[in-house]
C-alpha cells in the first residue's frame, strides 16, 4: 500500500476499533502492518483462488457464449451457500486498492476531505452510510468497472 492507502486503512481500523478504557485500539495494535503484509503476500495475490472466469452474473437467462461455446440455457442458478465467494477478475490487493479509492471518494463527496482527515464522527457516518447502502447523493468514479455512477 502507498502512504495514502495506509492512512485510509488506519483510519478505518481506528474508527472501528478505537482506543478506549478497555485498552489500545487497532492503530496501537499495528493492524495496518498486518493488513499490508497480507495484501503483499499470498492473500493479496489470490494464491489459492481460481481466477479464470468466466465472470458472468450468478444467474443469467438466455444464451451465453464462453470461449466460443454457446450455452442456450444461460447459467445455472447459484445457491448463496454454495461457496461461490470471491468472483472478480482482479486480485484481492487490487480489490482493496479500488475499495479504498471508492471510500475516499465517498468521504470527499460527503464531507469535502479525505477519509483519513475526517473527524471520528464523520468517518463513522461515512462507514455507516456505506454499510446501510445509503451513501449521500454524489457521482464518483466506480473503481471496479471504470464507469461513473450516480449513487443515491
Amino acid at each position: 500500500m502507498n502512504g495514502t492507502e495506509q492512512a485510509i486503512v488506519e483510519a478505518v481500523a481506528e474508527t472501528m476499533i478505537p482506543t478506549d478504557s478497555n485498552g489500545p485500539g487497532a492503530k496501537e495494535a499495528g493492524v495496518i502492518y498486518f493488513i499490508d503484509k497480507q495484501l503483499a503476500g499470498d492473500y493479496g495475490n489470490n494464491a489459492k483462488m481460481y481466477l479464470q472466469g468466466p465472470f458472468i452474473q450468478l444467474t443469467q437467462t438466455g444464451s451465453i457464449t464462453v470461449k466460443g461455446i454457446t450455452y442456450s440455457g444461460g447459467s445455472a442458478p447459484a445457491r448463496i451457500t454454495a461457496g461461490i465467494g470471491y468472483q472478480y477478475p482482479i486480485n484481492l490487493r487490487e480489490f482493496w486498492r479500488n475499495g479504498l479509492t471508492f471510500l475516499d471518494a465517498c468521504a470527499v463527496s460527503a464531507y469535502g476531505g479525505s477519509f483519513a482527515g475526517l473527524t471520528l464522527d464523520q468517518r463513522t457516518s461515512v462507514l455507516t452510510d456505506l454499510w446501510n447502502n445509503k451513501p449521500t447523493n454524489f457521482t464518483v468514479f466506480h473503481p471496479f468497472t471504470g464507469l461513473k455512477l450516480a449513487l443515491s
